[in-house]
């Protein structure tokens, strides 16, 4: 396990320092918003608090939240909050932000919140789930109802 979270550690860190990688032109944005979550969930139920993976991983997320309270797409959205209440333990202001944008884009899109790719699986290169934003969405608020979060606000 810890050789684990030591792998993990040092992958984030060289790939948040480098200025660009050999797969991406990007300069720290490498990491990206869906990532940044599945580690930050991994941190949250691994990690002491002051783990410097689980504090590292939750400032990287921290700083991708817009201006809207979205962190992209609602699949992202959903992905980050759900991070962001585990790692934090709470429905934090920020979770709040998310979840309200969160709400946003499934009342003024109600066929559509999107899917999201991911890597094949030997059959092709990329896969495609057409449920992801409504699955997230749905883990997302159930979890932020669950922390004494209110839809409401």
């Amino acid at each position: 396990m810890a050789r684990g979270l030591e792998f993990l550690w040092r992958r984030v860190t060289m790939d948040l320092s480098s200025k660009t990688s050999d797969m991406s032109s990007r300069t720290s944005d490498y990491i990206d918003v869906a990532t940044l979550a599945e580690v930050g969930l991994c941190a949250a139920a691994l990690c002491p608090p002051t783990h410097p993976l689980r504090q590292t991983v939750e400032r990287q997320l921290r700083g991708r939240q817009r201006e809207d309270g979205s962190f992209g797409a609602p699949v992202l959205t959903a992905l980050a909050a759900q991070a962001l209440m585990a790692l934090e333990g709470a429905a934090c202001v920020q979770t709040q932000r998310a979840v309200r944008a969160l709400v946003q884009a499934i009342e003024a899109d109600k066929e559509d919140l999107g899917g999201a790719w991911s890597e094949g699986f030997g059959l092709s290169p990329v896969c495609h789930d057409p449920t992801a934003g409504v699955r997230e969405a749905a883990l997302a608020l159930d979890q932020f109802v669950a922390l004494g979060g209110n839809l409401r606000d």
